[in-house]
């Protein structure tokens, strides 16, 4: 085997045997070099050692009665590697193997010792539902996005016999994509319909027979925050102005949901008010619903009107 191969080798026991709290001797070196069928000289492992560290590879070399090595900048650091870990395993949109293939990709960058404490640690996820269409389907999408192209699909629900309906009797979507976002564990696609002059959002594990048309498309300005900042949970709709009145208990949870740029119009010892323009859609009315009279809506009376008649409904749909 060449020296190429042994310096390999030699890294890449560096990786996975060393880290702050894991050093190797110059035997336990030799000894795992000899596993991998690699004979060689004290001499010629300092000097792969040096030819390691002239390229960025932060090998220390710490002096005692036995001379100790480990390599101290790793890809990733514990902390990088488990929030990565940790945002693979919780997502939805993944398929339980290729969450586990990137998964495997992430630990590969760090120690045995370190990838063994991130996964005894780490809640591994067994629930996903995705098919493994949806990977393509973001391919496709960010491909059209990059390209400027539109993009024609079908979009689905599920039924109680966890079949797939199309909705609008299987109609052809034809849209503009212009991003691909991550909310709520859940990725969407902001698409521009030029027929309606507007944006809307689309799940993308609902999207279907997705095809590219590669004619190339202007785009208009677009501003995603402010898109974003206009959808309650990415529920489509006509963003509308709207005052609340919440309990100052409730201060962090609004800024949790709507940010620290909210703006607040006024505020007392006991509550503060807010305006913010936003999908006032029904699940929109549902998260006010959940603060009881910790909340309340104060303008636009209509929107105020509409509140009284989702409450009503549920009311009413309880008293039968």
């Amino acid at each position: 085997m060449n020296n190429k191969s042994r310096l390999l080798t030699l890294l890449n026991i560096f990786i996975k045997y060393t880290d702050e709290n894991h050093l190797l001797s110059m035997q336990e070196i030799i000894s795992m070099l000899e596993e991998d069928n690699f004979y060689v000289s004290r001499k010629a492992i300092y000097d792969d050692i040096k030819t390691l560290r002239d390229n960025g590879y932060d090998i220390q070399i710490i002096k005692g009665s036995t001379m100790k090595y480990h390599l101290l900048n790793h890809s990733l650091d514990l902390v990088e590697a488990k929030l990565l870990y940790d945002f693979i395993q919780s997502t939805n949109f993944l398929t339980s193997k290729k969450s586990s293939e990137i998964s495997d990709k992430i630990l590969n960058n760090i120690s045995t010792y370190q990838k063994e404490s991130i996964i005894k640690t780490s809640r591994k996820n067994n629930s996903s539902l995705t098919s493994g269409h949806s990977l393509y389907i973001f391919n496709d999408l960010q491909y059209a996005i990059s390209n400027n192209y539109m993009v024609s699909f079908k979009y689905f629900d599920i039924t109680l016999n966890k079949k797939k309906k199309y909705r609008k009797e299987e109609k052809i979507y034809v849209l503009l994509p212009y991003a691909l976002v991550l909310i709520q564990q859940r990725y969407y696609c902001i698409f521009y319909s030029k027929e309606h002059n507007s944006f809307s959002n689309y799940r993308l594990d609902k999207i279907d027979n997705l095809s590219i048309d590669k004619v190339v498309h202007e785009k208009i300005p677009f501003d995603i925050e402010e898109h974003l900042s206009k959808s309650f949970n990415m529920f489509a709709g006509k963003p509308e102005n709207i005052t609340i009145e919440f309990d100052n208990e409730l201060l962090n949870v609004v800024m949790d949901q709507f940010g620290l740029d909210l703006m607040i119009l006024d505020s007392n010892e006991k509550t503060f008010t807010i305006n913010l323009t936003t999908t006032i859609s029904d699940n929109f009315l549902s998260w006010i619903t959940q603060f009881k009279t910790k909340a309340k809506i104060k303008d636009p009376k209509n929107i105020v009107a509409r509140y009284k008649e989702h409450l009503l409904e549920l009311i009413n749909h309880y008293s039968n």
